[in-house]
């Protein structure tokens, strides 16, 4: 008899645990599998005339026939290092990231000379696409890499299924209105255009208050996780100039905006409340692209994946 009740109890437990997994796996965001199955992860390399370019795609068994979502990293001159834990929406689709030429593990042959511009970008994200023999992708652009992903998307509509502009750079008289006007509202842009224009980069004062627009604007938590990047200041100065504040290299007549009217895929628009990328500036691509849709992340500066990652990936998995 007492081995018959025990049976009995173990009976009940186990359905009652049975019908407990089925009512968590109700509720869990459909993302296509749980987080049970740990990622996969594929690296390439891949040959180009100038540079090997390297890539890496994460999927799981369930996720890696699907459209893939590839992420265009910020910079210029930077890498993918710090989109990385955007690594978790492979749960839902494949997703590559890569680091521009240059930059990070993409590394340049000897003797080789490149004219770092936005036309370099695209055409090396074109043939990367090609490499990889992918039809139609889900396009993730965040800050500069927005201007690779939407010149990309403004030539290859039928490509793309859906565009994602994370606090995005596409134009360069707005970002330089937005940051002369966030400064102002620190009382610091005098001292960061003097020192700006005088050349006095190592004014004490003016990395001081740089540090303070940096903690305000662009990231407002623990800014160590910055310390493994790479950074290939290079490019930056030939494509945006020496200084953040005033741009001198060949970005200084970027302007993509009075082109938007022309895009009809879906556009996901992300930015964070205290973003280098205003929410009046993202109100303003909103109303320009037809089937678009604005997400402002309230507790965020330019980073809302890393400041509200929670809340950034879940936004993401319901859009995707």
């Amino acid at each position: 008899m007492t081995s018959l009740l025990n049976g009995l109890n173990w009976t009940k437990k186990f359905f009652s645990l049975k019908l407990t997994v089925a009512i968590i796996l109700t509720i869990i965001p459909e993302i296509g599998l749980s987080h049970m199955e740990p990622l996969q992860l594929q690296q390439h390399y891949l040959d180009f005339e100038y540079c090997t370019l390297w890539a890496q795609t994460w999927f799981t068994s369930q996720t890696k026939h699907k459209t893939p979502i590839i992420f265009i990293h910020g910079g210029p001159g930077l890498e993918s290092g710090y989109i990385i834990n955007l690594k978790q929406l492979a749960y839902n689709q494949p997703c590559i990231f890569y680091d521009q030429s240059g930059c990070g593990k993409s590394l340049l042959k000897d003797d080789i000379c490149i004219q770092w511009t936005l036309e370099h970008y695209v055409d090396e994200f074109t043939i990367l696409i090609d490499r990889l023999n992918l039809d139609k992708i889900i396009l993730f652009g965040y800050s500069w890499g927005a201007a690779i992903a939407t010149s990309y998307t403004l030539k290859n509509e039928s490509h793309v299924e859906k565009l994602i502009l994370a606090s995005p750079y596409i134009s360069t008289p707005h970002l330089i209105e937005n940051y002369k006007q966030l400064a102002q509202s620190k009382n610091i842009y005098e001292i960061i255009h003097t020192n700006e224009y005088n050349g006095t980069l190592d004014n004490l004062e003016y990395q001081t208050v740089c540090s303070v627009f940096f903690k305000n604007f662009i990231f407002s938590k623990d800014s160590s996780i910055f310390n493994t990047l790479t950074f290939n200041k290079k490019i930056s100065n030939e494509m945006w100039g020496p200084n953040e504040f005033s741009a001198t290299g060949n970005l200084i007549n970027l302007n993509l905006i009075p082109l938007l009217h022309t895009l009809q895929l879906p556009v996901l628009l992300t930015a964070g409340r205290l973003d280098t990328m205003t929410p009046e500036y993202m109100q303003l691509l909103h109303k320009k692209i037809p089937n678009s849709r604005l997400i402002i992340f309230e507790h965020s500066t330019h980073m809302p994946h890393r400041e509200e990652e929670d809340a950034y990936c879940a936004a993401l998995y319901k859009e995707i």
